[in-house]
């Protein structure tokens, strides 16, 4: 079959957990398929990126508003891919190719992604709804990431009977081991039990409240990532007195995860609202036979993701007393490490390799396009 896939942005070089999914699911695809990717490029001009079996296609960007990247010539390209394609694979939310759809929208079945509501700009969804609404009639299939997300999503509720849940998915392939980079990790931070996480440094991740947490914490809080709240966060680090225990690492080189995660001792996802809405960092911690503590976001799919009492716990958002009572708990207590952890990797290999969603989407797609 031939799938035209849609999405915001793409990694390389965006490193969302929408861009990544997609990145992935183009790669497992491309095996069976002929798979070609559209986006928004970062830059005024417009570029293909060729990969092993799979082309990206960017569309040139004139400025960026509301963290949407506005590209004119979206609709173009869209048409033009849009008629060689038997599927068009839609990841939202992405009001730009949602626009650039409607004028000209093809003869072509459409499944809809839907990765999140709209959650920092709902004062726009007045004006957009009527939009997002027009393309979720149209589609023929809506794959929500996980039954706790499909539920709760109040854009969704209208549309529940052409809904279907398909948990997003990684390929463990990705990840490059390095003992002897691992090795240092221990080395260098070792003197206590090792919490790690890695996402962008912005609001809604909860950063705040784990720096806070690490005060009531005896352990060494590495945190992977780059973003606009690192000074804040240096700041609050001083200020909580707990620069010996909490360490910003910047960005990690893909290269070099495999061997925090393998270093570390918990995982943790401190995130405060629905903008997290499947924690993708989860399942690769999961992966590496590592416990996880997360949220309870209301209407997320984290604590979906990571089910508590069995690979990890789960504590209220913003709570920094449960958030540290968990860590400690799992700090402190090898048994219940060993355990969570021998079930987070069980849990991984039978809901999130990226083979399995692969797999549930290509069964979607025929049938959307009547190839079943």
């Amino acid at each position: 079959m031939k799938i035209l896939e849609v999405v915001k942005l793409f990694y390389p070089p965006e490193l969302g957990g929408v861009e990544v999914f997609t990145a992935e699911i183009c790669r497992e695809l491309s095996k069976n398929h002929q798979i070609t990717a559209l986006c928004a490029a970062h830059e005024p001009e417009s570029r293909v990126d060729h990969y092993n079996h799979y082309a990206v296609y960017r569309a040139a960007s004139i400025c960026r508003v509301f963290s949407t990247a506005i590209a004119p010539g979206a609709g173009a390209l869209l048409r033009t891919f849009a008629g060689q394609s038997d599927v068009i694979h839609f990841h939202m939310p992405n009001p730009v190719f949602n626009l650039a759809m409607f004028p000209h929208f093809p003869d072509v079945p459409v499944v809809v992604h839907w990765h999140s509501d709209i959650v920092r700009q709902w004062y726009l969804m007045p004006l957009y709804r009527p939009l997002q609404d027009w393309l979720l009639r149209r589609a023929s299939t809506i794959v929500a990431t996980s039954p706790a997300y499909m539920e709760s999503s109040t854009d969704l509720r209208r549309f529940h009977d052409k809904c279907v849940a398909v948990p997003l998915g990684i390929n463990p392939d990705k990840f490059i081991e390095n003992p002897e980079m691992e090795k240092a990790i221990r080395s260098k931070y070792g003197n206590r039990p090792i919490i790690f996480s890695l996402g962008r440094l912005i609001p809604y991740k909860g950063y705040p409240h784990l720096v806070r947490a690490a005060k009531r914490l005896d352990a060494n809080v590495l945190i992977a990532g780059e973003g606009w709240m690192r000074p804040e966060l240096e700041r609050l680090i001083l200020e909580e007195g707990v620069s010996d225990k909490v360490h910003l690492l910047g960005r990690v080189e893909q290269k070099d995860v495999a061997a925090f995660y393998r270093a570390c001792d918990v995982f943790v996802l401190p995130s405060i609202t629905r903008n997290e809405a499947f924690g993708i960092v989860q399942m690769e911690a999961m992966y590496f036979g590592k416990p996880v503590v997360c949220t309870s976001i209301p209407g997320s799919g984290t604590a979906w993701v990571n089910q508590t009492g069995v690979t990890g716990i789960v504590v209220p958002p913003g709570d920094e007393s449960a958030l540290a009572g968990a860590l400690n708990e799992l700090c402190t207590n090898q048994s219940m490490r060993d355990d969570f952890g021998r079930s987070a990797r069980r849990r991984f290999d039978e809901q999130f390799h990226i083979s399995r969603t692969g797999a549930a989407l290509t069964g979607l797609f025929k049938r959307a396009a009547g190839k079943v």
